[in-house]
């Protein structure tokens, strides 16, 4: 159902999504990651505030489930601004890209593609 609301491009949604990122389930944290890829895919933004929180959920010490949603969902927002505030989303895909999971390195990779090459400069 988390996921779905990512559909509906209000903040309202939002507001019921975001919150997911942190519960101490990870099939909710998960569901979060999907619903914020929801959002970006249907055109809405995603601030730079979640896509830190989604690039945080990137840890090792996360399970692999919310690893791969978290990499999907960084994989289909745009990345845009100045490198230094870019830093902690671009180390925690550069990590991912060593994830033991091929799923979650693929979406990293694809994450870090869609950064401007003029943000990295």
């Amino acid at each position: 159902m988390i996921r779905d609301i990512g559909r509906l491009r209000t903040d309202d949604a939002l507001a019921v999504i975001v919150p997911e990122l942190r519960s101490a389930e990870p099939r909710y944290r998960a569901a979060a990651c999907f619903g914020v890829a929801e959002r970006a895919t249907a055109g809405a933004d995603v601030s730079r505030e979640i896509r830190a929180r989604l690039a945080s959920r990137l840890d090792p010490s996360e399970p692999e489930e919310v690893r791969f949603a978290c990499a999907f969902a960084l994989s289909r927002t745009t990345t845009s601004g100045e490198l230094d505030e870019l830093r902690s989303e671009v180390v925690a895909l550069g990590g991912a890209v060593a994830d033991p999971s091929p799923a979650v390195r693929f979406y990293a990779y694809r994450a870090l593609g869609r950064t401007a090459a003029s943000d990295l400069d």
